[in-house]
């Protein structure tokens, strides 16, 4: 999942990222994977980080 890592497609959230909530940017930051915007996404996330939101 590349989990930890920046994805070379990181700059494709970083605009998804800015029109999140304070909490769910921090979410995406420690996610690395911005914040989901559809099933998708968010299935990308880590479980554990997904739950927090």
């Amino acid at each position: 999942n590349g989990k930890g890592v920046a994805p070379d497609f990181g700059s494709q959230y970083r605009p998804i990222i800015f029109t999140c909530n304070e909490r769910q940017k921090a979410i995406a930051r420690a996610s690395l994977a911005g914040c989901p915007s559809s099933t998708k996404n968010a299935a990308d996330l880590d479980p554990t980080t997904f739950a927090l939101m």
